[in-house]
This record gives structure tokens, C-alpha cells and sequence, in this order.
């Protein structure tokens, strides 16, 4: 039964921690994305020296966008370095221990986690648009065949990672029922101990 619970308890770490890699990874290609689209931009109207009107209005949009983003790589970084703090507790191996963590972790961060949930499945969707792009370029070039395997490569990069980013908040999903149903119950139970305090009083 221990052993059982072990299993689980790494089966749902694995899933959050790969969950967080791919906001982080999501959040990391929209910035740099942005800085591209915003030099692209800026550099037409430094030739001309003087305000283009649809290029300044790209760089105000790119502008807002990388500070989302930059918000996006900052809260996913946090919690995955508050989740290395409930991997670092699997040292004690006690599952009820464990398990307090872990609904702990999610009753904190539990808003959070579905904004990861969604910026996981943008990064997924955005991945395997790219895949579907590489491949379109690929049956359509007549290149060298180096650079056809490169743009192999890419797609099926591509391709992983985007399929990651769809399965893995599914894959999460059955966890974070668990989790909500241990919370109800939590809270089920502090609601009637704060009755019985309260009628002992």
C-alpha cells in the first residue's frame, strides 16, 4: 500500500514538474519572439527617423506582450522552485507526509496551476502549428537533402513537444481531481472541528 502511494505521490510530481518545464519553455520562446518582432519594428524607423505609425503601434502591442510573458517565465519559475521544495521533502519518505505536502502545495497554488494547465496547452498548440508549418515547407522544398534533415528534425522536435504540451495538463487533470477531492474533504473536516471548538466553547 506504501508503495502504492509512493508510486503515485511520483507520478503526480513527474507530471507537474514536466508541466512547469513547458510553461517555462512557452514563456521563454513568446519573449524571445517579442524581442524579434520589436527590433523588426524599431529598426525601420530608426532609417527613416521618425514615428511609423503601424510599426509603433506593433512595438506597444509586442511591448505589453513581453511583459506578460516576462510575468508568465517569473510565476512559473516560482513555482517550480516551490515545487523542488516538496520534491526535496520525498527525503523523509513518509507518504502521509507527503501527501499533506502536496495538498498543502495545491491549496496554495491552486489558481495558479490552471493558468499552467492553459499556458501549457498554447505552448502545445503552438508547437504543433510549427510542426504543421515544417512539414508543408518540407513536402514543398526541393533543397539538399542536409537541410531536409534538419527540417526533419525540427518537426519532429516540434511535434513532441507540441503533442507534450496537449497531453501532459490532461494527464495532470486526474491528479488535480485527487487533489480537489482531498481538499473538499480538508475543508470538510476544519469546517466541523471549527463547530465542535466553537460548541465546546
Amino acid at each position: 500500500m506504501e508503495n502504492e502511494v509512493n508510486g503515485r505521490l511520483t507520478r503526480e510530481m513527474r507530471s507537474f514538474h514536466a508541466l512547469t518545464m513547458v510553461n517555462i519553455a512557452g514563456a521563454g520562446i513568446a519573449m524571445s519572439m517579442g524581442i524579434a518582432t520589436l527590433v523588426n519594428n524599431l529598426l525601420p524607423m530608426f532609417r527613416e527617423q521618425t514615428i511609423l505609425f503601424l510599426h509603433a503601434l506593433n512595438v506597444v502591442a509586442v511591448l505589453a506582450g513581453s511583459v506578460f510573458a516576462l510575468r508568465w517565465l517569473i510565476s512559473s519559475a516560482e513555482m517550480l522552485d516551490g515545487f523542488q521544495d516538496v520534491r526535496e521533502s520525498r527525503e523523509d519518505d513518509d507518504p502521509t507526509a507527503l501527501i499533506v505536502e502536496n495538498l498543502a502545495f495545491y491549496r496554495e497554488n491552486r489558481e495558479e496551476m490552471r493558468r499552467l494547465i492553459l499556458g501549457s496547452r498554447a505552448t502545445g498548440a503552438f508547437f504543433l502549428v510549427s510542426a504543421a508549418l515544417q512539414l508543408k515547407f518540407l513536402v514543398s522544398q526541393t533543397g539538399s537533402s542536409l537541410f531536409s534533415l534538419m527540417s526533419v528534425v525540427g518537426m519532429a522536435l516540434c511535434l513532441a513537444l507540441g503533442l507534450a504540451g496537449v497531453y501532459i495538463p490532461s494527464s495532470l487533470g486526474r491528479y488535480t481531481s485527487t487533489w480537489e477531492e482531498r481538499l473538499s474533504e480538508s475543508e470538510e473536516t476544519e469546517r466541523r472541528l471549527g463547530e465542535l471548538l466553537e460548541g465546546g466553547a
